[in-house]
C-alpha cells in the first residue's frame, strides 16, 4: 500500500483539459468527458513560441492552439478552454500537451502524480 496522497484513479481515456490544469477552486477531480465544467475558472496561460518563428510554422502552430485553447488578444496570451479541448479524447489531448510542451520552456504540462491515471482494460 502506497503512502502517497492521492485524490483518487482516473481512466486515461477520461483525461480532460481539467487534468492537466488542475486549478484548485475547480472540481477538477471529477470532471470527466461527459461532465465537465462549462468555463475555465481560471484558464492555464500557454506560449506558442519563445522566438520568431517562419509564417508556415506559426500558422501550424496556431491550428494546434485552436483544439485547446483561444487567443485573448488584450492579454497577447494563449490560455486554455475546456469549451475547445471538451470534445478530445484522453488521447489526443495528451499528444497535444507534448506538442504544446515543445514550443516554449514556460510550457511545463502534465498531470499531477497524486491521481492514478490507468488504462481501461477491454474485454
Amino acid at each position: 500500500m502506497s503512502s502517497k496522497l492521492s485524490f483518487g484513479s482516473k481512466f486515461k481515456d477520461h483525461i480532460i483539459l481539467c487534468d492537466y490544469c488542475r486549478y484548485y477552486k475547480c472540481d477538477w477531480v471529477n470532471a470527466t468527458p461527459q461532465k465537465h465544467p462549462d468555463i475555465c475558472l481560471k484558464p492555464k496561460k500557454f506560449e506558442i513560441a519563445d522566438d520568431y518563428l517562419p509564417r508556415y510554422e506559426f500558422l501550424k502552430r496556431v491550428e494546434i492552439a485552436k483544439k485547446i485553447g483561444v487567443y485573448v488578444p488584450q492579454k497577447k496570451k494563449w490560455q486554455f478552454s475546456i469549451r475547445r479541448a471538451g470534445a478530445l479524447s484522453g488521447e489526443e489531448l495528451a499528444e497535444i500537451i507534448d506538442t504544446v510542451n515543445t514550443w516554449s520552456e514556460k510550457n511545463n504540462f502534465k498531470l499531477t502524480e497524486m491521481m492514478r491515471y490507468k488504462e481501461r482494460e477491454w474485454f
